[in-house]
């Protein structure tokens, strides 16, 4: 386990448990990308009207995929999420 995912792990552990509704959306997205089998790593950036909830989404859905044996890197949403992924090595 790298660093970053063992910091995120703590974090997680640490804080109050996500709602049940972030929790099963993080499940249904995990069983998705899971299920297309991509080449890892792969990049999660989610966009949300609330950013607090996109970040906890986005690492709640990091720590689900990297438990699957699927790391993956968390990146702020935008137009260039795309061309940052590669160029953080996700496929």
């Amino acid at each position: 386990m790298s660093p970053a995912h063992a910091l995120l792990g703590a974090l997680l552990a640490a804080a109050s448990p996500p709602p049940a509704a972030l929790e099963g959306l993080a499940d249904q997205l995990r069983s998705q990308a899971v299920a297309a089998r991509p080449e890892p790593p792969v990049a999660v950036a989610v966009q949300s009207s609330s950013p607090a909830l996109a970040e906890a989404l986005g690492a709640l859905l990091a720590a689900r995929l990297a438990e699957s044996g699927l790391p993956a890197l968390v990146l702020a949403p935008g137009d260039d999420a795309p061309a940052r992924a590669r160029a953080a090595g996700a496929r």
